[in-house]
């Protein structure tokens, strides 16, 4: 396996920089109500968000981790191989003027050269075809 862009694999490094950044800034918030005591609450809702929480953190780091690595562009090379081909430039030249729509022969004269440019272009592999 081999990255198109490696460079791009750099940002692991700011990963833990940003997941400390948000534990440290990103969180903070002021409690809405004030309570003198913890004792009115139960240990099932103390520690009710806490897995997740942990959980959202888990997602967001993986979400991280793979958004660099798609960024990297990796993909799997069997073997290079190099190989020479002979390519034929060529360009068909076809007359679409009101004489080609003569009814002298069924299908009508434009009709017969397009289906014949067809079979001539799908009988060429690997040359480049315009149409002009």
């Amino acid at each position: 396996m081999e990255f198109q862009y490696p460079w791009y694999l750099v940002c692991f490094i700011l990963i833990p920089g940003l997941q400390l950044w948000h534990k440290k800034y990103g969180q903070f918030r002021e409690g809405t109500i004030t309570y003198s005591s913890e004792a009115f609450f139960s240990e099932s809702l103390k520690n009710s968000g806490r897995y997740r929480i942990a959980f959202l953190r888990f997602i967001h780091l993986f979400i991280l981790i793979l958004i660099v690595i798609a960024l990297a562009r990796p993909r799997l090379v069997d073997q290079l191989q190099q190989t020479s081909v002979d390519v034929i430039d060529m360009v068909l030249v076809l007359d679409i003027s009101s004489s080609m729509l003569a009814d002298d022969f069924s299908p009508n004269r434009l009709e017969v050269v397009k289906q014949t440019a067809r079979d001539f272009i799908s009988g060429r592999r690997g040359d480049r075809v315009g149409l002009l």
